[in-house]
């Protein structure tokens, strides 16, 4: 019986099994490796590319609208017997770069330009004076407002900047 065991348990036999053993773990691992890792990767990869997205590009501050100017104006009108006459002064609020230039519609046909300006009317009553502002980037704004062209006396009266 010895001999039967020692020829059962030859050192050559026992490299094989070891050998063999470790070939079926090996190819376990392997086939472990593949059916769940690469074939639903090989089936359809899109959808593993899908889960992953870049990640979103914030806008740049730096590269907002330049803001406009603004206009407005303030008037006092007084009357006199050869006529009334009106003083226009500009309250416009500059944006990002400063007012260039400044034009006045008087209401009577008339047409001036500058940041303020006096006028004289020949008949009472109401007149819808309209300023337009422009500054160095080329951007404008307008504002009109009816002032009030009184007989005798003195009116006065503001045009604010509109939202």
């Amino acid at each position: 019986m010895p001999d039967s065991l020692r020829e059962r348990f030859r050192p050559e036999d026992r490299y094989a099994r070891i050998l063999g053993v470790v070939l079926v773990v090996g190819g376990l691992a392997v086939f472990l490796v593949v059916f769940f890792v690469l074939l639903p990767v090989l089936r359809d990869p899109v959808p593993t590319y899908e889960r992953w997205s870049p990640p979103e590009e914030e806008e740049s501050p730096t590269e907002a609208e330049p803001v406009g100017p603004r206009a407005g104006f303030y008037w006092v009108v007084e009357a006199h017997v050869a006529g009334s006459v009106a003083r226009l002064e500009d309250l416009s609020e500059a944006g990002d770069t400063p007012i260039v230039r400044w034009t006045w519609e008087l209401g009577d046909g008339t047409v001036d330009a500058g940041t303020d300006v006096e006028h004289e009317y020949t008949e009472p009553g109401d007149y819808r004076v309209r300023l337009e502002v422009e500054d160095e980037n080329g951007q404008t704004d307008r504002v009109s407002g009816r002032i009030a062209v009184p007989e005798e006396g003195r009116e006065e009266g503001e045009i604010e900047p509109e939202e």
